[in-house]
C-alpha cells in the first residue's frame, strides 16, 4: 500500500461526503437505530454542507489515499474555544475517519500527526475532540498520543443523546 496526504480542495466534496457517511455507519451503526443514523448522515455528510466547509478558512481538511484512493480523512476546525479550555489558540480535530478495511494499517496515525503538525504550524496552543464514552478503540487512540480527558458534552444523534468525551492535546 502505498499511502499519501493532502490538503482536501473543494473538488473532494463528493469523496469526503462519501467516506464520512460510510465510516460513521460502519463505525456506529449497531449501537444506534437505522432513524437517527440516516437523519446524522443525511445533515452532517451532505455534499452541501462540505462543500460550504471546504470554502471555509476556518476549517481544513486532509485526506489520506492508498494509490490515489480516498481512504480516510481529518476535519480541523480553527479558533473554538469550548469551556474546558478557557485560555490559548485552540482548534478542534472534528473528524478523523479511516474507513474499516484500513484501521490499523497506520492512516490514523499518519492523519492525527498530520492534525498536529498543521495546528502547530499555525501557532495554536491546543487541539480539543469529542467522543463518544463508549467508543474504546478511539479512546485508546487517543490516549497513545497524550490527549487527556477534560471534561464531557452531549452529542445529538438523531432523536438520540450521547455522552462524550471532550479530549485536550497539548501542542508545542
Amino acid at each position: 500500500m502505498s499511502f499519501t496526504l493532502r490538503q482536501a480542495n473543494a473538488q473532494d466534496a463528493e469523496a469526503l461526503s462519501q467516506l464520512g457517511a460510510t465510516t460513521f455507519y460502519d463505525t456506529f451503526h449497531t449501537f444506534h437505530t437505522h432513524d437517527d443514523m440516516k437523519k446524522y448522515i443525511a445533515h452532517a455528510y451532505n455534499i452541501e454542507k462540505i462543500s460550504a466547509c471546504l470554502t471555509n478558512p476556518g476549517i481544513m481538511y486532509y485526506l489520506a489515499l492508498n494509490n490515489g484512493l480516498p481512504v480516510g480523512y481529518i476535519k480541523l476546525i480553527k479558533n473554538v474555544q469550548p469551556p474546558e479550555l478557557p485560555e490559548g489558540r485552540v482548534a478542534e480535530l472534528e473528524k478523523i475517519y479511516v474507513l474499516k478495511e484500513y484501521l490499523g494499517t497506520g492512516i490514523g496515525k499518519k492523519l492525527m500527526q498530520q492534525a498536529i503538525v498543521a495546528m502547530v504550524q499555525e501557532n495554536f496552543d491546543w487541539l480539543f475532540l469529542g467522543v463518544w464514552q463508549q467508543n474504546q478503540r478511539a479512546l485508546d487512540f487517543y490516549k497513545g498520543f497524550g490527549w487527556e480527558i477534560c471534561g464531557v458534552r452531549q452529542f445529538k444523534l438523531g432523536d438520540t443523546i450521547c455522552d462524550d468525551y471532550v479530549l485536550k492535546l497539548k501542542l508545542g
